[in-house]
């Protein structure tokens, strides 16, 4: 699993998101990985939760063998492609995943976003403009983000109340906290998409995840 928030519009999409991957059964960390992939030749990015090797075996055939203008293109097939792949890599066991692409599409002038959850078949959704959390933190409301700092903040209060949780029950955050920023720095009849990467922050106990990788 994974801490991955989003914040979502048609003018711009920024996506924070962990880089820690714990094993499935005893929830030890395993590796730091990227976990939102850039596809620049359909101006977005990928991105989602559960089970990484699903999500880059996607990213993998995206990139070598799909042809599409732009994700809403992509996603005429992309529901039938990940139950493909769900089923010839054996993931009916794994926790619940959900994909997402953002992406600027030409045919609505905007930044779309879509989810497939695989809870649902993998069936399309498409994403209103908004602000999503995952893990949802618990008690004392949080407020959008509005500036590096607060994507830092929420994070770091994501994965404190993750690790005060019993092992069985966490999402497993840590590592670094990776944030992409997708913007259209031209104009609507020429449009030219920017997609940054900052490598925002690393957690206080990410040598101490490392040092246990290495001795697995």
């Amino acid at each position: 699993m994974t801490a991955l928030n989003f914040l979502y519009s048609r003018q711009e999409v920024c996506i924070s998101a962990d880089t820690l991957v714990s094993n499935g059964e005893d929830k030890e960390p395993q590796i730091f990985t990227s976990k939102i992939f850039a596809v620049p030749h359909l101006n977005g990015v990928i991105c989602g939760t559960g089970s990484c090797h699903l999500i880059m075996q996607w990213v993998f055939q995206v990139y070598s063998s799909v042809l599409a203008e732009d994700f809403l293109h992509l996603d005429q097939s992309t529901p039938d492609s990940l139950v493909r792949i769900a089923d010839e890599f054996h993931y009916g066991d794994i926790p619940d995943s959900t994909i997402y692409h953002f992406g600027y599409s030409n045919r609505v002038g905007g930044f779309v976003g879509i989810k497939y959850r695989s809870g649902e078949e993998f069936a399309s959704e498409m994403l209103e403009e908004q602000f999503r959390v995952r893990p949802e933190p618990q008690g004392q409301p949080y407020q959008q983000p509005q500036a590096n700092r607060d994507f830092i903040a929420l994070m770091e209060r994501q994965k404190q109340e993750d690790d005060a949780l019993p092992v069985v029950d966490r999402a497993g955050i840590g590592g670094d906290v990776h944030l992409c920023i997708l913007e259209n720095i031209g104009t609507a009849d020429v449009p030219r998409i920017s997609t940054r990467f900052i490598n925002l922050h690393r957690f206080v106990d990410y040598h101490d995840q490392y040092d246990r990788m290495r001795l697995r």
